[in-house]
Order: C-alpha cells, then sequence, then structure tokens
C-alpha cells in the first residue's frame, strides 16, 4: 500500500500533531510554577554527583544511582543517562524548578508526538484516526501526572521516549526502509536501557509486533530482536559490574513494599492479586489518585477474599481474549498483551520490588490500556478503521471526546495536587488515610513549616497537626521508626523533652543502629545535666561509626559541659578530669584546654595553667582569649617578659583589650619601669 493511501484520512494529519502537542502542552504548562517535591532530592537537588555539573559525569557513569545520594551500597538502581541529564541541567541551570518542570513538559510533548508517529506506523493500514485517539487518550490519561509533574519522574519519560524511537527505527527496518535503521533502533534502546531497567520488557514487545502486524513468522521475529538482547546483556553486566548483587536496604521492608509481610501461599498470591487489580483499576477508573500506596492502605490479603479470586478471573479473561482475538482483532489483542508484559518487571507478580504500588510504573504499560480502551470502543460500535471515514456519524466519537474530556479534566485536578510538598502530602493523606508513610509525611512537612513560619497561630495550627498525624502514622505502623524518629524532633522542638526521649528510645528499640537518634539522645541528656545516659547514647555512636563527624565531637563537647557543671559546683579536680576526657574525644578543643587552665588559676598552680594555655596557642596562635590569658597568667607565675609579650600580641590584635593593658601595667610595675607603666595607665585615663 501506498504513503499516500494509507494516510488517507478526511482530518489532516498536520493538525492531529497540532492537537496532541497543544494538549499534552496546555494539560501541563501550570506545573512550571510547581516547586520541587519529594524525591526530587534524590536524583537532583541533593544528589552529589549530579550537583557538580559536568566534573561529576565520571562519577553518574561508575556509581549506582543512589550511592552518591545517600550512601546506599549493593544492589540499586543504575540510571547513568537519567542522571547525566540532570547534572547538564544543573550545569547550564542550576536549581531552577522553572526549568526542571519546564523540561518535564517538554519532554512530554516530544514523547505524545513521537508516539503519534509509532502508532501511525504500527498500524500503518488504518485510518490515522486510530492512531490519533490512542495518543490522545494516552496525553490525557490522569495517572500521567505523577511522571510529568514530578521532576525526579523525568527517567519515565527518558526511557519511555527512547524505546519508542527505538521501536519506530526497528520498524522502518523491518518494513526494507535500510539497515541504518536497525543501528539507529539500538542506539535508541541502550539508551533507553540505560534510563531504566524495565526497558528490558521490550524485549518481548518488538517481535511481538512483528508477527502480529507484519505477518513475520515467530523465528524471524525472534532473529531480528535479538540485536536488542544483545544490548540487554551489555546493560546488565554493567550494571551487575556496578552495583553487583549484594542487596543493602535500610528501610523499613514492609514500608517499602506489602508483599515482605504476607507469609505463606494464600497471602503472597492472594496480595499479589489483589496489586494487579489495584492497578488495573487505576488504569480504567484513575481516581482517587495518591503518590503513595504503602502499608496499610493496601493491605496484605489472603485467598480467602473476593477480590484475589476476581482479579484472577479478569486477567484469566483478559488472556483469553487476547488469544481468541489473536488474528481477528490483533490491535485489542495486542494491547492487552502489551499491557501484560510490559508491567510485568514491576508490578511485584515476578519480581519484588522496593514499591507496593506506584503510579509511575505505570507510565509506559498504560499505553496498552489506551490502545484497549479506543480498540473496544471501536469494535462495540462497529468503527471500520480502515475507511477514510471511519468515525463519520459514529456513536464512537461522542463516546472517545466524553472521555478525553472526563480525563483531562481529572489530571488538571490532579496535577495541582503536585504544586508543593504541603499540597502533595495532603492529598496523599485524604486519599489514601490508611497509609503510614502519608500521614508521617504530611506530619513532618507540617513541622517544617511550623519553623519556617513568623505567624505564631499558624506556627502552633501546623506544630498541632503534625502531632496528630505522627500519632496516626505509628498507630497504623507501630514499627515505623522513621516516623517516631521526626515524632521526637518535634517533641523536642516544642519542649516536651519526656516524649521526645520516649520516642527516640523506640526508635533504638526498633533499630538498634539508628546513629542520629543516639546523637539526638546525648544532646537531649547533656542539657538536662544527666552525663550518665549522655554518655551511653553517645557512646553507643561513637562505636558504631566512630568516623561519623559527630561521633568524637559530641563526646567531647559532653565532656566539656560536665566540666562545666562540677566547677560551678566548686568539685574543681572532677572538673578538670572531665575536661581531660574531652581532649581525648577531640585534642583541638581549645575551650577545654582554657577552662582546664583557668581551673588552675583558681588553684593558683600556674606552671600547669600556662601549660595548658600554651597547647591552646599551638591549636589557634590567633585565639585573642589563650593569648590574653597567657599574659595575665605569666603576671601571676611572676613570668613579667613573658607576660609583657603575650600583653603585646594581643593589644596588636586588639588596641582595646582592657586585660593586656592591665596586665603591661602590672608587669612594667612589677619590673621597676614606672615610665612604661605609667604610659598604659595614661591609656586608660584617655579613655574615662
Amino acid at each position: 500500500m501506498s504513503k499516500s493511501k494509507k494516510n488517507k484520512t478526511e482530518f489532516p494529519i498536520s493538525w492531529m500533531k497540532i492537537i496532541i502537542a497543544l494538549s499534552a502542552f496546555l494539560l501541563y504548562v501550570n506545573s512550571t510554577s510547581y516547586e520541587y517535591t519529594m524525591d526530587d532530592d534524590i536524583f537532583f537537588l541533593k544528589h552529589q554527583s549530579v550537583q557538580k555539573g559536568f566534573t561529576g559525569i565520571g562519577e553518574i557513569f561508575t556509581h549506582g544511582s543512589m550511592e552518591k545520594f545517600d550512601n546506599t551500597k549493593g544492589v540499586q538502581a543504575y540510571r547513568p543517562i537519567h542522571l547525566l541529564f540532570f547534572a547538564l541541567e544543573k550545569e547550564v541551570f542550576g536549581e531552577n524548578s522553572v526549568v526542571s518542570h519546564f523540561i518535564n513538559v517538554l519532554l512530554y510533548v516530544l514523547l505524545v508526538l513521537s508516539l503519534f508517529s509509532l502508532l501511525r506506523h504500527l498500524f500503518k493500514n488504518t485510518n490515522p484516526l486510530m492512531s490519533f485517539l490512542i495518543t490522545m487518550v494516552f496525553v490525557v490519561h490522569p495517572l500521567h501526572t505523577e511522571v510529568v509533574a514530578s521532576v525526579k519522574s523525568r527517567d519515565e519519560l527518558w526511557a519511555g521516549l527512547f524505546a519508542i524511537l527505538a521501536w519506530r527505527s526497528y520498524l522502518y527496518f523491518i518494513d526494507d526502509q535500510g539497515k541504518k535503521n536497525l543501528w539507529i533502533a539500538l542506539a535508541w534502546y541502550a539508551l533507553a536501557s540505560f534510563s531504566k531497567e524495565s526497558t528490558i520488557s521490550w524485549l518481548a514487545i518488538f517481535p511481538l509486533s512483528m508477527i502480529m502486524f507484519r505477518g513475520k513468522s515467530v523465528l524471524t521475529s525472534i532473529k531480528s530482536s535479538l540485536p536488542f538482547v544483545a544490548v540487554s546483556a551489555a546493560y546488565v553486566m554493567i550494571r551487575l559490574s556496578i552495583v553487583g548483587t549484594k542487596t543493602d536496604f535500610f528501610g523499613i521492608p514492609i514500608l517499602a513494599n506489602i508483599l515482605t509481610g504476607a507469609h505463606g501461599f494464600s497471602e503472597v498470591w492472594g496480595t499479589k492479586l489483589e496489586l494487579l487489580w489495584c492497578y488495573l483499576r487505576l488504569l480504567i477508573w484513575p481516581w482517587p489518585l495518591s503518590w503513595d500506596y504503602s502499608y496499610n492502605q493496601i493491605p496484605v490479603m489472603s485467598l480467602s477474599h473476593v477480590l484475589p479470586w476476581l482479579s484472577l478471573m479478569l486477567h484469566g479473561t483478559l488472556l483469553v481474549v487476547a488469544v481468541v482475538t489473536f488474528k481477528k482483532r490483533p490491535v485489542l489483542s495486542f494491547s492487552i498483551l502489551f499491557y501484560l508484559v510490559m508491567m510485568s518487571p514491576t508490578n511485584n507478580f515476578f519480581i519484588y520490588n522496593t514499591t507496593t504500588l506506584g503510579e509511575r510504573l505505570m507510565f509506559v504499560p498504560s499505553l496498552g490500556i489506551c490502545m484497549a480502551l479506543v480498540a473496544l470502543i471501536g469494535a462495540l460500535c462497529k468503527v471500520d478503521w480502515k475507511s477514510s471515514s471511519a468515525l463519520r456519524g459514529n456513536t464512537a466519537i461522542t463516546v472517545l471526546m466524553s472521555l478525553l474530556l472526563l480525563f483531562s479534566g481529572m489530571s488538571l485536578v490532579r496535577s495541582a495536587d503536585w504544586k508543593d510538598n504541603l499540597s502533595l502530602f495532603q492529598s496523599g493523606v485524604d486519599d489514601c488515610p490508611n497509609s503510614s508513610r502519608t500521614h508521617y509525611s504530611i506530619a513532618s512537612e507540617y513541622f517544617k513549616q511550623a519553623q519556617k513560619t513568623g505567624d505564631e497561630q499558624k506556627r502552633k495550627e501546623y506544630l498541632k497537626k503534625a502531632g496528630e498525624h505522627f500519632n496516626r502514622s505509628v498507630e497504623i505502623l507501630p514499627e515505623n521508626y522513621q516516623a517516631y524518629y521526626n515524632y521526637a524532633l518535634y517533641s523536642a522542638a516544642i519542649g516536651d523533652t519526656t516524649s521526645a526521649i520516649q520516642q527516640y528510645t523506640r526508635v533504638l528499640s526498633l533499630k538498634s543502629n539508628y546513629l542520629e537518634a543516639m546523637n539526638n539522645l546525648g544532646v537531649l541528656f547533656t542539657s538536662m545535666h544527666q552525663f550518665g545516659p549522655a554518655y551511653k547514647y553517645y557512646r553507643q555512636a561513637f562505636d558504631l561509626n566512630p568516623q561519623a563527624p559527630a561521633a568524637a565531637s559530641n563526646l567531647a563537647n559532653m565532656f566539656f559541659n560536665q566540666g562545666l557543671v562540677l566547677s560551678q559546683q566548686g568539685q574543681k579536680d572532677s572538673a578538670i578530669s572531665c575536661y581531660r576526657q574531652s581532649l581525648v574525644y577531640d585534642a583541638n578543643m581549645v575551650m577545654s584546654l582554657n577552662n582546664i587552665a583557668s581551673t588552675f588559676a583558681s588553684l593558683e598552680r600556674y606552671d600547669s595553667c600556662l601549660f595548658y594555655l600554651k597547647k591552646g596557642y599551638q591549636i589557634e596562635p590567633s585565639n585573642m582569649m589563650i593569648i590574653e590569658n597567657i599574659g595575665a597568667v605569666s603576671f601571676l607565675n611572676k613570668e613579667y617578659d613573658q607576660g609583657i609579650d603575650f600583653a603585646g600580641k594581643a593589644l596588636a590584635a586588639n588596641p582595646n583589650s582592657a586585660k593586656s593593658i592591665n596586665t603591661m601595667i602590672n608587669c612594667w610595675t612589677a619590673k621597676g619601669d614606672a615610665v612604661q607603666a605609667a604610659k598604659y595607665r595614661a591609656v586608660i585615663s584617655s579613655r574615662q
């Protein structure tokens, strides 16, 4: 069939492209006014390699994608292309949320235009209106709001765009439009693979499309797709060499994936089928939507419930329909198979991941549902997609336009939830009230807002709401140590030290190696002058990680503070012992050296006093307090020349140092030089 004939339609293709592009752009252009939210820290704002810009590119390709964010080791995401583009953005534009969101919108526009081009070529014997309508349903599908409105989720956009371009070039190659298209397809596919791991599922789609829409044999189709298998194998080997196979997960397993709480055959398979149902429901009726569906919004479910069996029947029916309509209605059959294949790496049915359920994970698989909806409506309304006037006078156009308008409205409303963390987390609580994570997240955000606002009334309101949601979070999941930790921060901030100590203690009972909780307990006990418990927790933190920046300094400060208290109580020998102990953990702690010296001075042990002051002077030769004190104590120890020397150094740095002027007067008087003594007395007189 000639190109002109296959594209015959009553509606110009150029206008279809304009409508697709404008719809995608106008639907999400408001997101350019949104802030960075939630996980944008992980791959952009706080990713060490990305923040280096050009100079961090080498690290991006030689480390796991999480390692330079939170020091994650072992098995993790490896998406260097995703991070590469973030690094380039950081280098050129810095951290600009308007630019970041605008890039997401432009990528979405480019992706849907590429999708339209792909579908026209894939379904080259049908009216382009079918490809146009499929693309439009994809454009407005509400489940895509997370991918477009969340900067972090740009990995889905890159992987989807590159895979679509790879598929299109592959079709060109199959249709004898030049072998170079195979090389181009492989290049696009490599970029897709290094953007997101789930790209590997396309390996089944390429040959399947050849069989169903090009009439190729199974063997020929598989052979033609082998180069893509080689690219995937190369990616897997590189990934393994970078991240290895050892798992090093620090989170709460059941909070990350509800399946970790399922035990036995009935619960495991009941919950898996429940998740399949949830995905299918969200794709067909995408409302309400949430950024989180974790424990216990989607609970563990055994096979004794009806829902898993309903899910099994629905998905079994889909498979039967796909098989029965394989030749008679290939578009509908392919749509179902595309959906099932593309969701398989991330739906927890075959491979467990670190997410119970995520809308972003259905971004590409949703194309199968979009194709199925158009194909099913067309079949029910008896549309002849090969006709140039396929939808003229047909009720299908009314149904499809109604669907597009409905989905567009839902997308606009849902997109607005992503404008900032407060609105996003509030919508999460509203739509997933049984999730421990949604309550913990909104509580943490309210606490953050309370610390930022200057309005006392708002501050009280935010703190009240924070407390309520922290309580609800731990009610849902008593093992949520992350919620307890932030709850403790909140309690300390409002002055409820007793509650803060209880929360931190609870954290350590759930996660015994939580370093920050140990340090914070030490701080609280130090502030209460309960140095025994303070030492216990500081020491635990130090033993856990002696290299941690705060570990040694916290112990040093604790002993210093204990020394201050003992000194005030007149227990001078004990105070000196504590100050010396602080030096064990921080040998350069000048304040401890000064306070040891001051204590010896009060005991009239001036030699010992000068010994510690001079150690402090060696560490900080410009420290005025140390210099002045050496001068003053040298006079008391009858080392007048030394006293004059250090008093002179102090006055050179600060001519108004009254302490050093008095030292000069005292030392010159003791040396019997009345002229020099009078000179400094005159300085004092001139200031009175």
